[in-house]
């Protein structure tokens, strides 16, 4: 009886662990690299409907570094990149260094509006293979 118990008890633990280890999460990470130019595409799906996304698009200055008075503009210029996702549920921030600048764009799907999805030009609608063909199409290349 005991025997008989501890196996029960060890199936239905099993039966919990898979059920709650079965949400249908994935992620898809995809990179374009060119002429010093980096864009990453991370995304999230659950059920292969889009939950998140989150874009970063670097720019190497090379071996150049930027000059000090060059400095404000391209600050200036990457504000201004993020003034156009000024949107409920997407994220915009920005790193500028002597050798780089940085761009970082995350939007959470069920929060952003219509009107966020429109300006980003994101097809939410989309299942994961989708999406993943659209990068690929695009050059991206995603693991």
């Amino acid at each position: 009886m005991k025997k008989t118990l501890m196996t029960f008890g060890l199936m239905l633990i099993s039966v919990v662990m898979l059920t709650g280890c079965s949400s249908n999460e994935r992620t898809l990470s995809c990179v374009l690299e060119e002429d010093g130019m980096k864009i990453t595409v991370d995304s999230t799906f659950r059920n292969d409907e889009l939950r998140t996304i989150k874009m970063i698009s670097e720019v190497s200055f090379g071996d150049e570094t930027i000059e000090e008075e060059d400095y404000a503009f391209i600050e200036m210029m990457f504000a201004a990149a993020c003034d156009e996702f000024d949107f409920e549920g997407v994220e915009c921030s920005t790193d500028i260094t002597a050798s780089s600048a940085t761009v970082t764009v995350e939007v959470n799907v069920a929060r952003a509006s219509d009107e966020a999805v429109d300006a980003l030009n994101f097809p939410d609608d989309l299942t994961y293979d989708e999406i993943r063909a659209d990068l690929v199409g695009d050059g991206f290349v995603c693991r």
